[in-house]
């Protein structure tokens, strides 16, 4: 828990850092609870003010880049442990663990962390989740019940393929997240005690500090 818990502290200390090395300021920071483990945040939606698309996106890659740094150490280390000892065992289950947040879920564009509004920077697609959303339920009561009055805010051909397809793709992960989420939460608690919260913390999603 302790290791995850200086991981994340990493991981919202490098959005701060980007934030404040293109101009922001970042007005708060402290510690959450997520199922009884202790994850650090800051506030740093002055990312949002960026006009350049680019420091947006840096912001986004500056939580993860340290992140993916760390735990690469981790295994640097790991690998030069000898076999079967604790600390090979908590290098190991902690390079795991944030590869798994870090390129699995943050990096993942179909969920709402970092990757998701990487994307939206990249793609000046503002609001693409629910734009998407909104696009989808649209053709389906004009071509398949046949609503006459619904419109949509699409601007081309193209952008309206891009929404069809993103929001089929977000609504297909978001739909099996849970089915993931509760078949990992038993393996976990097959092989880890119940008070061991910090073991299943991959199995919460919180949403970047840095984008609330």
């Amino acid at each position: 828990m302790s290791a995850f818990t200086i991981t994340k502290l990493v991981h919202e200390f490098g959005h701060a850092a980007c934030v404040k090395k293109f101009g922001g300021e970042v007005h708060a920071m402290g510690i959450t609870l997520l199922v009884f483990t202790p994850i650090p945040y800051v506030d740093a939606t002055a990312a949002w003010a960026l006009r350049e698309r680019w420091k947006r996106v840096a912001v986004g890659l500056a939580g993860m880049i340290p992140e993916l740094f760390v735990a690469g150490l981790a295994a640097l280390i790991w690998a030069h442990t000898g076999p079967g000892g604790a600390e090979q065992r908590l290098l190991q289950r902690h390079d795991r663990g944030v590869r798994l947040h870090a390129g699995g879920l943050t990096s993942n564009p179909l969920l709402r962390f970092d990757g998701y509004y990487i994307l939206s920077d990249l793609t000046d697609s503002p609001n693409l989740q629910p734009r998407s959303a909104r696009h989808l339920l649209h053709l389906i009561e004009h071509y398949l019940f046949g609503g006459q009055f619904s419109t949509t805010s699409v601007r081309s051909l193209g952008e309206a393929w891009w929404l069809a397809l993103y929001g089929i793709a977000s609504w297909c992960t978001g739909c099996s997240s849970p089915f993931r989420s509760f078949s990992s939460w038993r393996t976990a608690l097959r092989h880890r005690p119940v008070g061991r919260t910090g073991d299943v913390y991959r199995l919460v999603r919180p949403c970047p500090p840095w984008r609330r």
